[in-house]
């Protein structure tokens, strides 16, 4: 029977005895048909064999899972991206999506059928691959793979650099997997004629993307267009000069420049506070102490209405337990009042009244008879 990987193997059977997981691994890599020493080589060395067909299978996938586990120290969220970017391939899903989908099926297939790992996994080539590139008009002004790696002639010409070049630089490093550190080593020197720090790369990169996508269509074409703005370098700590001393803010003269500085007579540095400077200073000050006092009222003010709102609080509190006793009653008097209560008393009158007249009526035959 012929794999995705394009090997051939005879069928086997799984073992009755399924909590064998070491039969079972053998049986999966059986059916991927990778055998170990290509499984090692592909994680460890990053090598793929030759009978590689670049459409793998659950059991394949599996298998490389088995062999993460079992002679690496790194974890499988961390190697396989390095697995799928040496297979020029990567799944639909996110790595996280791709493991439970692997869990999923390999337990399904526990359960029913081994032969169901057989099946593709879903993926596509992976994009760095498909476009090498590193975009149009990079490609157009000659800023390629090889110059953005290789060192810069000291010959070349200044290229000019626009927003939109920017941007394809940006995506290619998604693309390609390529790391900040290689951007401002060796991209930018390639780049520019200036050093930058690469936080500083970063951040600006970052803003003409984001400026980027913020615009209107029919604004982007203007700023795509612009030339782009290098980042200026960060201000040195500290610069003076008197007497011939200078304090440029450098760690490995600090003590040095200190000592020398100490001795320098500041009469000779020219007053740059002006007059208004100092009278706005003032006046901040002043406002500053207005506003404390305002805050001292306005605090008292505060404990005036808090006392205020404690006293109508106890008010509102004494007329709400009123009103619960008031409805207690109301209640009570209400329960007299039911109709089981009024039939019943009704009945009791009657009777009454007819114990009257039976009394009347006696007391007036006794009479007719004496």
């Amino acid at each position: 029977m012929a794999t995705r990987s394009g090997k051939t193997f005879e069928e086997t059977p799984v073992p009755a005895n399924r909590e064998s997981e070491s039969e079972f691994e053998a049986l999966v890599q059986q059916l991927s048909g990778w055998s170990d020493h290509d499984l090692t080589d592909l994680v460890t060395k990053r090598v793929v064999p030759g009978h590689w067909k670049g459409t793998p299978c659950f059991a394949l996938m599996e298998a490389i899972r088995y062999t993460i586990y079992a002679k690496c120290d790194q974890s499988c969220t961390t190697l396989f991206p390095v697995v799928f970017e040496t297979l020029n391939w990567k799944p639909k899903s996110s790595l996280c999506t791709f493991l439970s989908r692997l869990r999923r099926m390999v337990q399904k297939a526990k359960s029913h059928n081994i032969h169901l790992l057989l099946s593709e996994f879903p993926g596509s080539p992976h994009s760095a691959h498909i476009h090498p590139e590193v975009g149009p008009l990079c490609q157009k002004s000659g800023i390629t793979k090889d110059h953005l790696m290789s060192p810069k002639p000291s010959d070349s010409g200044v290229i000019s650099v626009t927003n939109a070049m920017i941007i394809e630089l940006f995506k290619y490093r998604e693309r390609s997997g390529t790391t900040w550190e290689t951007v401002a080593n060796k991209w930018w020197p390639n780049l520019f004629d200036c050093h930058r720090p690469l936080g500083t790369i970063y951040n600006s990169w970052c803003q003409v993307l984001k400026k980027h996508r913020q615009l209107r269509k029919e604004e982007r074409t203007d700023f795509e267009a612009k030339t782009y703005t290098i980042p200026p370098p960060k201000p040195a700590r500290c610069t003076a000069q008197a007497d011939g001393v200078q304090c440029d803010g450098k760690e490995d003269h600090q003590d040095d420049i200190l000592d020398d500085c100490s001795e320098v007579d500041l009469d000779c540095f020219p007053d740059r506070v002006s007059d208004h400077t100092i009278d706005s200073i003032v006046n901040c000050m002043q406002l500053l102490a207005n506003f404390y006092e305002d805050s001292g009222e306005d605090h008292e003010c505060t404990k005036r209405e808090l006392a205020e709102c404690k006293k109508r609080e106890k008010m509102l509190q004494s007329a709400y337990d009123d009103l619960i006793a008031a409805n207690d009653d109301l209640k009570q008097c209400l329960s007299i009042l039911k109709r089981k209560n009024i039939v019943r008393r009704l009945h009791r009158r009657e009777e009454e009244l007819e114990e009257k007249n039976e009394t009347i009526q006696n007391g007036f035959e006794f009479s007719l008879i004496y």
